[in-house]
């Protein structure tokens, strides 16, 4: 062991150390551990609930979608080129439209109408996952009566009760989100109401029917007479998000195409790939632009991102995380000050010892190295500690699952999610040795230019 690390140790572990030494030191070594541990902990939580909003987003909406201005017409083949791309596991026709809903007592709300085929359509959203109630098969035209609410187990005066009445046959059937169902329904659920409870109340809700009013195309939704037609619900859909969950409305294709009057045209068509992350998407975006173009080259087709479609909320997330990682830093950064208000209490205490080694032949390089080490080894235990700390407190976080108050309803998670990444580790404990060092260097410069007479001058 070379004599600046032996001298470094020795003089972080002495045999008799100053009181305010040692208090210093301790509280310099824990305020970094503190600042360790509130970034990874802060930061794995943050990650986590950026996850979390990035499944749920991608398990409703597609990865890629294609659009053309008047609507995308021969559907068909222009799946049948996507589906040759190696980074497309799937790719199906799609509708998306805006509408307005009125229910049988009267109440309103804007709905965003999505017309998916139940046969191609779970190849690219993984909608069954996110079926509270009902089955994809229940959306196919002409589906019977759901017996939740049209006799089956139900009584008559249940029935009586939430004003169900003899379906027509030809009522086309609907999936509505579950915040929707609440509101224009009226179904309150008490806070406290468990899941099953909140289930047999969403239950009322099947087989009622419901209006939904479309502009024509070229007109708006303030037309005094919008095209409008009675559909039956047969599902209740919960994503978690609750955008979502509060105006979606799910039917099937062609009874998308039919309200809207669009023929044998869809308004896009969506694309699920093997592997979303987001370096792969804008590589399988640039593949599908090329593919497209040859293809259709008489045709302006677009490819749009997911993280295009949801640009405002990808970014707002990215700042939120940024802007808290760098007020943790900052934290570490006054914490890691504090290593140098030790460094210069013990040189001020150790001027006796820096005169006779430098006395003794000591560069001044070697004095230097002393206190720099010395600075290192206090960031080292601060480091360690916050590090195995935050690996505890998300482990534990993990294991507990945590409920968050309102999740599910407020929130889009209910557990708090935490997902750890060795950049997170990589990232303090670099930043916190560097600041450490350079911390180290100011003090260790002053000690290194100690005249050794002037040192024991008084000793």
């Amino acid at each position: 062991m070379r004599y600046p690390v032996y001298i470094a140790l020795r003089y972080f572990l002495p045999r008799r150390a100053s009181a305010l030494i040692a208090v210093i030191s301790l509280i310099s070594m824990t305020g970094i551990g503190l600042g360790v541990w509130a970034f990874l902990v802060v930061i794995s939580v943050q990650s986590g609930m950026e996850d979390q909003l990035r499944s749920q987003l991608l398990g409703v909406q597609a990865h890629l979608n294609i659009t053309e201005r008047q609507g995308v017409r021969d559907y068909g083949k222009v799946v049948e080129v996507v589906r040759q791309s190696p980074y497309v596991s799937g790719a199906a026709p799609a509708f998306l439209a805006l509408g307005l809903l009125m229910s049988d007592n009267g109440r309103q709300s804007i709905v965003e109408i999505q017309g998916i085929d139940p046969e191609s359509s779970p190849t690219v959203m993984d909608i069954s996952r996110y079926l509270r109630i009902g089955a994809l098969s229940d959306l196919s035209p002409n589906s019977p009566p759901s017996t939740a609410a049209a006799g089956g187990d139900s009584t008559a005066d249940e029935a009586e009760l939430v004003g169900v009445e003899e379906l027509e046959p030809t009522v086309p059937p609907i999936f509505i989100g579950q915040e929707m169902a609440k509101e224009v329904f009226r179904l309150y659920v008490s806070a406290h109401a468990d899941e099953a409870r909140e289930t047999e109340l969403l239950q009322t809700a099947l087989d009622r029917r419901v209006d939904i009013m479309v502009p024509m195309l070229g007109q708006s939704l303030s037309r005094s007479e919008p095209e409008h037609e009675r559909f039956v619900i047969k599902g209740i859909v919960r994503t978690g998000y609750y955008s979502f969950d509060s105006s979606l409305v799910l039917m099937h294709i062609s009874e998308a195409q039919r309200l809207f009057h669009r023929g044998d045209v869809v308004e896009r068509v969506i694309v699920k790939l093997k592997e979303p992350s987001v370096e792969n998407t804008w590589r399988a975006k640039e593949d599908l632009d090329e593919r497209l173009e040859r293809a259709f080259p008489d045709r302006f087709l677009v490819v749009e991102t997911w993280m295009q479609q949801n640009r405002v909320l990808t970014e707002a997330l990215g700042l939120e995380k940024k802007v808290m990682a760098g007020i943790l830093a900052v934290i570490i950064l006054v914490a890691t000050f504090s290593v140098a208000s030790t460094l210069v209490m013990m040189i001020l205490t150790k001027r006796r010892d820096i005169g006779i080694l430098r006395a003794m032949g000591a560069s001044r390089r070697g004095v230097l190295s002393v206190f720099v080490c010395l600075g290192l080894v206090l960031c080292s235990v601060g480091v360690l500690t916050g590090c195995v700390l935050g690996y505890v407190t998300c482990r534990l976080i993990e294991i507990l699952e945590i409920q968050i108050p309102g999740g599910g309803d407020i929130y889009y998670a209910k557990t708090l999610p935490v997902q750890m990444h060795w950049e997170f580790f990589a990232f303090v404990i670099l930043f916190t040795f560097g600041v450490g060092l350079l911390c180290s260097l100011v003090p260790a410069l002053m000690a290194a230019r100690l005249v050794p007479v002037e040192a024991i001058r008084h000793e």
